[in-house]
C-alpha cells in the first residue's frame, strides 16, 4: 500500500472538531487511535507492512477526550471531538472504533 494515499481532513465545528482519514486497504481492526498530550495519534498495521502507518495530528487541550467518538465505514476514519471550556489536563485516552 501506497501511504501516500492516506489523506487527513480537520475541519472545525461550533462545538466540536471532525476528522476524517481515508484509509484504503484498511481494515478496522488494524486501526487504533488514541490522544496523548495534545495530539491525536493513528495508528494502522496492515498485514503486509513493514512499518505501521502512523499520523499526529495536534488538538490542543480544549477537547473532551472522554467524550470523542470514532467510527471507520467505507475505508474512511472519521473522529469527533467535542469542545470542552478551559484548558484540561491532556492524557493517553485511547478511542473505540466503532
Amino acid at each position: 500500500m501506497d501511504l501516500r494515499e492516506v489523506k487527513g481532513d480537520l475541519r472545525e465545528r461550533d462545538n466540536l472538531f471532525v476528522l476524517e482519514v481515508e484509509m484504503p486497504g484498511f481494515e478496522r481492526e488494524e486501526i487504533s487511535a488514541c490522544t496523548n498530550d495534545g495530539y491525536l495519534i493513528v495508528t494502522a498495521k496492515g498485514h503486509d507492512m513493514e512499518e505501521p502507518f502512523r499520523r499526529a495530528f495536534y488538538i490542543g487541550k480544549g477537547v473532551a477526550e472522554e467524550c470523542i467518538r470514532a467510527t471507520f465505514r467505507n475505508e474512511t476514519l472519521k473522529i469527533m471531538m467535542p469542545k470542552q471550556e478551559g484548558s484540561g489536563e491532556s492524557q493517553h485516552h485511547f478511542i473505540l472504533i466503532e
